[in-house]
């Protein structure tokens, strides 16, 4: 069974390294496949050991839609690590 970890951010807008997008909203972290091949394992590097490994957990950021409301200047993406 997955594990929601309910969180509040202190912000939703994270600086991107991806080309032509200035900012990325991920908001959740974490899934329930652990597919093998999976870029965001790298991820649980910043989470607690407690949360078990990846494909086990999911943090979801329950204050994301207001956060998303602030202004940003630029491009923004969704789900850059995230489904």
């Amino acid at each position: 069974m997955i594990k929601l970890i309910k969180t509040r951010a202190k912000q939703i807008y994270t600086k991107s390294g991806i080309p032509s997008i200035d900012y990325v909203i991920n908001q959740y972290v974490g899934c329930d496949h652990a597919c093998a091949y999976c870029y965001a394992k790298f991820m649980c590097r910043w989470k607690p050991k407690s949360y078990g490994k990846w494909g086990d957990w999911v943090e979801a950021k329950m204050n994301a839609p207001e956060l998303a409301r602030k202004f940003v200047n630029g491009i923004v993406a969704m789900s850059s690590v995230s489904d």
